[in-house]
Protein backbone atom coordinates (compact mmCIF):
# COMPACT_ATOMS: atom_id res chain seq x y z
CA UNK A 1 0.00 0.00 0.00
CA UNK A 2 1.45 3.37 -0.93
CA UNK A 3 1.95 6.08 1.68
CA UNK A 4 -0.63 8.72 0.59
CA UNK A 5 -3.47 6.18 0.55
CA UNK A 6 -2.35 4.81 3.90
CA UNK A 7 -2.48 8.34 5.34
CA UNK A 8 -6.00 8.89 4.02
CA UNK A 9 -7.14 5.67 5.70
CA UNK A 10 -5.84 7.00 9.01
CA UNK A 11 -8.19 9.98 8.60
CA UNK A 12 -11.36 7.96 7.91
CA UNK A 13 -13.90 8.28 10.73
CA UNK A 14 -15.14 5.24 12.69
CA UNK A 15 -17.65 3.06 10.83
CA UNK A 16 -20.66 2.92 13.16
CA UNK A 17 -20.49 6.56 14.25
CA UNK A 18 -20.33 7.61 10.60
CA UNK A 19 -23.27 5.48 9.47
CA UNK A 20 -25.44 6.76 12.35
CA UNK A 21 -24.50 10.39 11.59
CA UNK A 22 -25.24 9.83 7.89
CA UNK A 23 -28.61 8.28 8.80
CA UNK A 24 -29.46 11.24 11.02
CA UNK A 25 -28.81 13.70 8.16
CA UNK A 26 -30.69 11.49 5.68
CA UNK A 27 -33.69 11.36 8.06
CA UNK A 28 -33.69 15.15 8.37
CA UNK A 29 -33.67 15.60 4.58
CA UNK A 30 -36.39 12.98 4.17
CA UNK A 31 -38.52 14.79 6.81
CA UNK A 32 -38.34 11.75 9.07
CA UNK A 33 -37.73 11.87 12.80
CA UNK A 34 -34.01 12.56 13.12
CA UNK A 35 -33.27 13.30 16.77
CA UNK A 36 -32.63 9.67 17.68
CA UNK A 37 -33.59 9.20 21.33
CA UNK A 38 -31.40 6.31 22.43
CA UNK A 39 -28.69 4.11 21.00
CA UNK A 40 -31.27 1.43 20.30
CA UNK A 41 -33.52 3.94 18.57
CA UNK A 42 -30.57 5.15 16.48
CA UNK A 43 -29.80 1.58 15.44
CA UNK A 44 -33.44 0.79 14.55
CA UNK A 45 -33.90 4.04 12.62
CA UNK A 46 -30.61 3.55 10.78
CA UNK A 47 -31.56 0.01 9.73
CA UNK A 48 -34.96 1.28 8.56
CA UNK A 49 -33.35 4.08 6.52
CA UNK A 50 -30.81 1.69 5.02
CA UNK A 51 -33.73 -0.44 3.87
CA UNK A 52 -35.69 2.41 2.24
CA UNK A 53 -32.85 4.54 0.86
CA UNK A 54 -30.54 3.02 -1.73
CA UNK A 55 -28.27 6.07 -1.52
CA UNK A 56 -27.78 5.67 2.24
CA UNK A 57 -27.17 1.95 1.77
CA UNK A 58 -24.49 2.69 -0.84
CA UNK A 59 -22.95 5.27 1.49
CA UNK A 60 -22.82 2.68 4.30
CA UNK A 61 -21.14 0.27 1.88
CA UNK A 62 -18.57 2.99 1.13
CA UNK A 63 -17.98 3.31 4.90
CA UNK A 64 -17.45 -0.46 5.04
CA UNK A 65 -15.05 -0.22 2.09
CA UNK A 66 -12.99 2.41 3.93
CA UNK A 67 -12.93 0.36 7.12
CA UNK A 68 -11.83 -2.77 5.28
CA UNK A 69 -9.01 -0.85 3.55
CA UNK A 70 -7.81 0.51 6.88
CA UNK A 71 -7.72 -3.04 8.29
CA UNK A 72 -5.62 -4.16 5.33
CA UNK A 73 -8.17 -6.60 3.92
CA UNK A 74 -6.95 -7.37 0.39
CA UNK A 75 -9.90 -7.71 -2.03
CA UNK A 76 -13.15 -7.11 -0.12
CA UNK A 77 -12.88 -3.29 -0.37
CA UNK A 78 -12.93 -3.51 -4.16
CA UNK A 79 -15.98 -5.76 -4.00
CA UNK A 80 -17.66 -3.27 -1.63
CA UNK A 81 -16.90 -0.40 -4.01
CA UNK A 82 -18.50 -2.27 -6.90
CA UNK A 83 -21.51 -3.08 -4.74
CA UNK A 84 -21.98 0.62 -3.85
CA UNK A 85 -21.90 1.43 -7.57
CA UNK A 86 -24.47 -1.30 -8.28
CA UNK A 87 -26.80 -0.20 -5.47
CA UNK A 88 -26.91 3.56 -6.10
CA UNK A 89 -24.18 4.46 -8.59
CA UNK A 90 -22.09 5.88 -5.75
CA UNK A 91 -18.42 5.53 -6.69
CA UNK A 92 -16.06 6.85 -4.03
CA UNK A 93 -12.40 5.92 -4.48
CA UNK A 94 -9.95 4.86 -1.81
CA UNK A 95 -8.14 8.14 -1.03
CA UNK A 96 -11.39 10.15 -0.64
CA UNK A 97 -12.26 11.06 2.97
CA UNK A 98 -15.94 11.68 3.71
CA UNK A 99 -16.62 12.88 7.26
CA UNK A 100 -19.74 11.72 9.16
CA UNK A 101 -23.05 13.48 8.46
CA UNK A 102 -22.91 13.85 4.67
CA UNK A 103 -26.02 13.42 2.52
CA UNK A 104 -26.20 12.01 -1.01
CA UNK A 105 -29.72 12.76 -2.23
CA UNK A 106 -29.94 9.83 -4.64
CA UNK A 107 -26.42 8.46 -4.81
CA UNK A 108 -25.15 8.85 -8.35
CA UNK A 109 -21.86 10.55 -7.57
CA UNK A 110 -18.23 9.92 -8.52
CA UNK A 111 -15.30 11.03 -6.35
CA UNK A 112 -11.68 10.16 -6.97
CA UNK A 113 -8.24 11.47 -6.01
CA UNK A 114 -7.32 13.67 -3.08
CA UNK A 115 -10.79 14.77 -1.93
CA UNK A 116 -12.06 15.62 1.55
CA UNK A 117 -15.74 16.20 2.30
CA UNK A 118 -16.72 17.90 5.57
CA UNK A 119 -19.84 17.15 7.64
CA UNK A 120 -23.15 18.57 6.51
CA UNK A 121 -22.30 18.61 2.80
CA UNK A 122 -25.16 17.68 0.46
CA UNK A 123 -24.73 16.16 -3.00
CA UNK A 124 -27.47 15.98 -5.58
CA UNK A 125 -27.33 13.40 -8.43
CA UNK A 126 -24.66 13.12 -11.12
CA UNK A 127 -21.94 15.03 -9.27
CA UNK A 128 -18.32 14.43 -10.26
CA UNK A 129 -15.43 15.44 -8.04
CA UNK A 130 -11.97 14.85 -9.43
CA UNK A 131 -9.14 15.38 -6.97
CA UNK A 132 -5.46 15.50 -7.73
CA UNK A 133 -2.71 12.92 -7.57
CA UNK A 134 -1.44 12.00 -4.11
CA UNK A 135 0.68 14.72 -2.56
CA UNK A 136 -0.82 17.57 -4.59
CA UNK A 137 -3.56 20.01 -3.57
CA UNK A 138 -6.89 18.29 -4.13
CA UNK A 139 -10.52 19.21 -3.54
CA UNK A 140 -12.03 20.18 -0.20
CA UNK A 141 -15.79 20.48 0.24
CA UNK A 142 -16.56 22.62 3.28
CA UNK A 143 -19.18 21.97 5.94
CA UNK A 144 -22.82 22.44 4.88
CA UNK A 145 -21.91 23.03 1.22
CA UNK A 146 -24.56 22.07 -1.33
CA UNK A 147 -23.48 20.67 -4.68
CA UNK A 148 -26.17 20.81 -7.40
CA UNK A 149 -27.18 18.17 -9.92
CA UNK A 150 -24.58 17.46 -12.59
CA UNK A 151 -21.93 19.72 -11.07
CA UNK A 152 -18.25 18.94 -11.59
CA UNK A 153 -15.45 20.04 -9.27
CA UNK A 154 -11.89 19.67 -10.51
CA UNK A 155 -8.70 19.97 -8.46
CA UNK A 156 -7.30 22.16 -7.13
CA UNK A 157 -10.45 23.59 -5.56
CA UNK A 158 -11.76 24.56 -2.17
CA UNK A 159 -15.53 24.92 -1.78
CA UNK A 160 -16.11 26.99 1.36
CA UNK A 161 -18.52 26.41 4.22
CA UNK A 162 -22.21 26.71 3.25
CA UNK A 163 -21.32 27.49 -0.36
CA UNK A 164 -23.79 26.51 -3.08
CA UNK A 165 -22.73 25.12 -6.44
CA UNK A 166 -25.43 25.33 -9.10
CA UNK A 167 -26.62 22.54 -11.35
CA UNK A 168 -24.17 21.62 -14.13
CA UNK A 169 -21.56 24.09 -12.85
CA UNK A 170 -17.89 23.32 -13.47
CA UNK A 171 -15.73 24.45 -10.57
CA UNK A 172 -12.04 24.87 -11.42
CA UNK A 173 -10.95 27.08 -8.50
CA UNK A 174 -11.86 28.17 -5.01
CA UNK A 175 -15.43 29.14 -4.05
CA UNK A 176 -15.65 31.32 -0.91
CA UNK A 177 -17.83 30.40 2.05
CA UNK A 178 -21.53 31.39 1.91
CA UNK A 179 -21.45 32.14 -1.82
CA UNK A 180 -23.27 30.76 -4.85
CA UNK A 181 -21.45 29.71 -8.04
CA UNK A 182 -23.00 28.79 -11.38
CA UNK A 183 -21.87 28.21 -14.96
CA UNK A 184 -19.02 26.57 -16.79
CA UNK A 185 -16.51 27.60 -15.65
CA UNK A 186 -18.24 28.48 -12.39
CA UNK A 187 -18.48 32.15 -11.45
CA UNK A 188 -19.77 33.60 -8.21
CA UNK A 189 -23.18 35.27 -8.50
CA UNK A 190 -24.01 35.79 -4.81
CA UNK A 191 -21.99 35.83 -1.70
Amino acid sequence: MNRPVARSHDRHPPFFRSVIADARVAAAYRSDRFPFRTRRDALVQTIRLLWVSDALLAQAIYRLQSRLWSLGVPWLPRLARRLAVAVAQLDIADPVVVHPGVYFAHGQAVMDGEVEVQAGAVFFPWVTIWGSSPGEKGVTIGPNAKIGTGASILAPANVGAAARIGANAVVVGDIPAHSTAVGAPARIIAG
